[in-house]
């Protein structure tokens, strides 16, 4: 076996161990930028073939790439992971109008806050004007898309550790709605206490709680019994009726009975998913309450 000579061995000897450590994170970075690298690469992929290759480059229709519906009306969740995501559009997406969403995603915890955007075929980006939990996993989203088109719409949760995204026709002002949203059941959008009553989903400091029969239908004046304070103020009562294809009602007529409750008279004139949007102090305190309404007998 072939010796090595002594000044040999004490170079090696001699240098530092630092040398070793040092290539040992040399590496390390070299790996780290490889996965970060592939991440992004895959990201830019998607957005890509979103941007270019889907049909919304050519010409605006999602085509067979709208998201599919489930047997309750739900837009059902394109996902790489374990997130289950399931989104009721309650009125028709048009542009410059306010699209309201009940949004289901799961998550551990099922507090963790949702995080959306919607991006259109050009790369464009739109936030949300509203994100509220009205229980786990659920939640009330608004979004005011500013053309119409095939947008997709991204959500993340615990991070961006889950995520999907739906594929949503916006119509053109006079475009021809489909049925679903007016099939669509929005009965459980909104959450009721212990009594009963009707919660209403607000971005202020009023409280909206509404009593409803539990029979709703089409063309019968329904009575409500509305209370929504106003912070002590004495202030008008407004309320109107919202159907999905953006039509309105407003009451035949509003009883005050205190100075936060209200008695509400109201007909419906076609069954479907209803809005009911109240306001006082001149619109400063506003919030709303979804109604699914039966047809008539």
């Amino acid at each position: 076996m072939a010796v090595a000579p002594y000044t040999v061995l004490r170079e090696r000897a001699g240098r530092p161990r630092g040398a070793s450590r040092g290539f040992a994170f040399t590496a390390a970075t070299v790996i780290l930028v490889i996965v970060v690298g592939a991440i992004v690469g895959d990201r830019l992929r998607e957005s890509r073939s979103f941007n270019a290759g889907s049909p919304a480059a050519a010409n605006g229709d999602c085509g067979a790439q709208t998201s599919q519906r489930d047997s309750t009306g739900h837009l059902v969740g394109v996902s790489k992971d374990t997130t289950t995501i399931l989104v009721l559009p309650l009125s028709v997406a048009r542009p410059e109008v306010d699209t309201w969403f009940d949004w289901y995603m799961t998550s551990a915890p099922g507090t963790a806050p949702l995080d959306v955007y919607a991006e259109y075929g050009d790369g464009s980006r739109i936030p949300p004007t509203l994100v509220m939990q009205t229980g786990p996993d659920r939640f009330l989203v608004r979004l005011a898309f500013p053309k119409s088109g095939c947008w997709r719409l991204h959500a993340e949760r615990a991070g961006g550790t889950l995520s999907g995204d739906i594929w949503l026709q916006v119509l053109a002002a006079g475009a021809t709605a489909s049925a679903d949203y007016a099939n669509a059941d929005c009965s459980a959008t909104s959450r009721r206490d212990a009594t009963g009553r009707l919660i209403g989903t607000t971005g202020d400091s009023t409280a909206i709680l509404v009593s409803a029969p539990p029979d709703l239908r089409a063309g019968a004046e329904i009575t409500f019994a509305w209370y929504m304070t106003s912070g002590g103020l004495a202030s008008p009562f407004t309320v109107y009726a919202q159907y999905g294809d953006g039509s309105r009602v407003t009451p035949r007529s509003i009883e005050t009975v205190g100075p936060d409750d209200f008695r509400v008279h109201l007909a419906f004139p076609k069954p479907g998913c209803w809005r009911l949007h109240s306001e006082r102090i001149g619109g400063k305190l506003s919030g709303d309450v979804w109604l699914q309404v039966l047809p008539s007998r």
